[in-house]
């Protein structure tokens, strides 16, 4: 009787080929949820419903399509990564995707106060981004984009707020990066032999996905930090926790600036002193320096396992 490793299973490439299977078959099963479950709540065509979203659009309305929201969510970012983990039959899942590392308070900490100083950095970048000329079909589709989300973030009580935050800040920081940072980051990781690769690449995918053009650069700026805050930390739950952090300050300031009667424009950053983005951005990347430097003994794990394939246990067939 031969024991032998299966060289194919075991390898970046086997693993890529999965997730884009799972992904396919999530997507697909997302779309027949989706439309299944509409007609129970009140939405005719959800196509028609979205492409006529308006301030008169009714609360019912609104809150059906966030239900939507969220069953496209738990499918498409969730359901990815744990049916891919299923597939490649990895015998540890949170160890896979770094969950078995319980985060330090200080890199909790760290994390929010880095997520916290990107904020008025990424509105220059996107101030900056916004200058790049666009075709008019891009143009038409992010001002679509804005108008929807002006109006899905609409919140008239304090438990449509609740709503929000799960539907538009926790659900997505804990599904993207489950699919994004545990999953396309390791295994770029194990690809291309770089941590620092992965991290760009991701962040890259991450705010290619979101079909925001006009956000892009913003948002890559905000995976690489997401990426880097798992790099610095060797556990999923920085990036999660930064996420959702970084999501529910502009849920929960959308709702105060309803409830006060301002309205934020994005396209304009006149309410943002020019110095503000300066300082920040220096503060941003001396915080970055120190935890950098204060995390070796997270990084050497994190690269242990990215690099090695760590826990990629192969499959042993026997004859």
């Amino acid at each position: 009787m031969i024991s032998r490793e299966n060289p194919i299973r075991n390898t970046p490439y086997f693993e890529l080929l999965m997730l884009l299977c799972a992904l396919f078959f999530t997507m697909m099963m997302s779309g027949a949820a989706m439309q299944s479950l509409a007609p129970i709540i009140g939405i005719g065509d959800v196509q028609e419903t979205i492409k006529n979203f308006n301030a008169e659009t009714p609360q019912e309305t609104i809150t059906a399509i966030k239900i939507l929201h969220i069953v496209g969510q738990l499918f498409l970012f969730v359901l990815t990564p744990l049916l891919f983990l299923a597939i490649i039959k990895h015998p540890k899942p949170f160890h896979y995707l770094f969950l078995d590392r319980i985060p330090k308070l200080k890199h909790i900490f760290l994390g929010i106060a880095i997520i916290v100083l990107s904020f008025p950095v990424a509105l220059l970048i996107y101030w900056i981004n916004q200058q790049l000329p666009l075709p008019q079909s891009l143009l038409e589709m992010e001002e679509s984009t804005t108008e929807l989300i002006k109006h899905f973030v609409k919140a008239d009580t304090v438990g449509m707020l609740a709503l929000n935050l799960f539907a538009i800040a926790f659900l997505p920081a804990l599904g993207e990066e489950l699919l994004f940072r545990g999953t396309v980051q390791r295994i770029f990781g194990r690809r291309f032999r770089s941590a620092h690769f992965a991290i760009w690449a991701t962040a890259f995918l991450f705010s290619a996905f979101h079909m925001q053009f006009a956000g892009f650069f913003p948002r890559l700026l905000l995976g690489a930090l997401l990426g880097y805050l798992m790099y610095w930390s060797a556990s999923l739950w920085i990036p999660v926790i930064a996420h959702f952090f970084y999501n529910g300050l502009q849920v929960v300031g959308a709702y105060y600036s309803q409830k006060r009667g301002i309205d934020i424009n994005p396209d304009s950053l006149d309410y943002l002193p020019s110095g503000s983005s300066v300082v920040a951005l220096v503060l941003l990347m001396g915080l970055c320096y120190y935890v950098y430097k204060s995390s070796k003994e997270e990084q050497s794990i994190y690269e242990t396992r990215l690099l090695s394939g760590e826990g990629v246990e192969p499959i042993i067939p026997t004859e």
